[in-house]
């Protein structure tokens, strides 16, 4: 579980959210988690999200 603390009315509460923005039960402002809390990456330093690199254009866009 990851500890969140609320910039606005310093409420911390702990989150098993995997989401970026979690509301803080006491006021209801939307806190950003941090990437290393959440678990974006895997062990091996593989990106968990579902992005695909396009060799000719060098963009990212969503594997479906």
């Amino acid at each position: 579980m990851k500890k969140v603390k609320c910039p606005k009315c310093n409420h911390e509460w702990e989150t098993k959210s995997k989401l970026v923005l979690v509301t803080c039960p006491s006021c209801q402002l939307k806190v950003r988690i941090k990437k290393e809390a959440r678990g974006d990456d895997l062990p091996d330093g593989t990106h968990n999200r579902n992005y695909v690199q396009s060799s000719k254009a060098g963009l990212k866009g969503i594997n479906k």
